[in-house]
């Protein structure tokens, strides 16, 4: 599993519709369903006058997913 930092605009962070259209358009990865990308956290970035939204996502394989919630 690999941890990466992707750069968005508001629109696409979000917008439901292009949102992971956008993660896998900017990480240059297929939706084919071999490579998930599981957004972890999204911080928006208002220090200049262009607004972008920091998302924090994990690229792993679809073998080695982790279920989101767990139970013990």
């Amino acid at each position: 599993m690999k941890s990466v930092e992707v750069i968005l605009s508001p629109e696409e962070a979000f917008q439901e519709d292009l949102f992971l259209e956008s993660l896998y358009h900017k990480l240059q990865l297929k939706n084919d369903g071999n490579t998930v990308v599981q957004p972890v956290k999204r911080s928006i970035d208002a220090r200049s006058r262009n607004v972008i939204v920091r998302v924090q996502c994990e690229i792993a394989s679809a073998k080695e997913r982790k279920p989101v919630i767990t139970y013990s």
